[in-house]
Protein backbone atom coordinates (compact mmCIF):
# COMPACT_ATOMS: atom_id res chain seq x y z
CA UNK A 1 0.00 0.00 0.00
CA UNK A 2 3.05 2.26 0.31
CA UNK A 3 6.24 2.69 -1.64
CA UNK A 4 9.22 0.88 -0.20
CA UNK A 5 11.91 3.17 1.24
CA UNK A 6 14.80 3.67 -1.16
CA UNK A 7 18.07 2.25 0.07
CA UNK A 8 21.26 4.13 -0.69
CA UNK A 9 23.95 1.56 -1.30
CA UNK A 10 27.26 1.43 -3.11
CA UNK A 11 25.46 0.88 -6.43
CA UNK A 12 22.90 3.65 -5.94
CA UNK A 13 23.54 7.24 -6.95
CA UNK A 14 22.33 10.03 -4.68
CA UNK A 15 19.26 11.71 -6.22
CA UNK A 16 21.02 15.08 -6.17
CA UNK A 17 24.37 16.57 -7.06
CA UNK A 18 26.38 17.23 -3.91
CA UNK A 19 28.41 19.90 -5.70
CA UNK A 20 25.27 21.95 -6.31
CA UNK A 21 24.25 21.73 -2.67
CA UNK A 22 27.65 22.94 -1.48
CA UNK A 23 27.42 25.90 -3.88
CA UNK A 24 24.12 27.11 -2.40
CA UNK A 25 24.50 30.11 -0.10
CA UNK A 26 23.21 29.58 3.45
CA UNK A 27 20.56 32.03 4.69
CA UNK A 28 21.71 34.93 6.88
CA UNK A 29 22.05 34.23 10.59
CA UNK A 30 19.26 36.58 11.67
CA UNK A 31 16.88 34.80 9.29
CA UNK A 32 17.78 31.49 10.93
CA UNK A 33 17.32 32.96 14.41
CA UNK A 34 13.89 34.34 13.47
CA UNK A 35 12.87 30.90 12.24
CA UNK A 36 14.15 29.30 15.43
CA UNK A 37 12.29 31.81 17.59
CA UNK A 38 9.03 31.13 15.76
CA UNK A 39 9.29 27.35 16.00
CA UNK A 40 10.43 27.61 19.62
CA UNK A 41 7.45 29.73 20.68
CA UNK A 42 5.10 27.40 18.78
CA UNK A 43 6.54 24.39 20.62
CA UNK A 44 6.27 26.29 23.90
CA UNK A 45 2.57 27.01 23.30
CA UNK A 46 1.89 23.38 22.39
CA UNK A 47 3.69 22.16 25.52
CA UNK A 48 1.82 24.63 27.72
CA UNK A 49 -1.51 23.51 26.25
CA UNK A 50 -0.62 19.87 26.89
CA UNK A 51 0.45 20.69 30.43
CA UNK A 52 -2.83 22.50 31.09
CA UNK A 53 -4.73 19.47 29.80
CA UNK A 54 -2.77 17.13 32.07
CA UNK A 55 -3.34 19.37 35.10
CA UNK A 56 -7.08 19.55 34.33
CA UNK A 57 -7.23 15.76 34.06
CA UNK A 58 -5.52 15.37 37.43
CA UNK A 59 -7.82 17.92 39.07
CA UNK A 60 -10.89 16.20 37.62
CA UNK A 61 -9.70 12.79 38.74
CA UNK A 62 -8.34 13.57 42.20
CA UNK A 63 -9.91 16.92 43.02
CA UNK A 64 -8.02 20.09 43.85
CA UNK A 65 -5.96 19.80 47.00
Amino acid sequence: SGTAPTKIGANNRLPYDTGTILAVQPPPVDELLNGLAITYSDQQMILMARLETVIMEIELRYGES
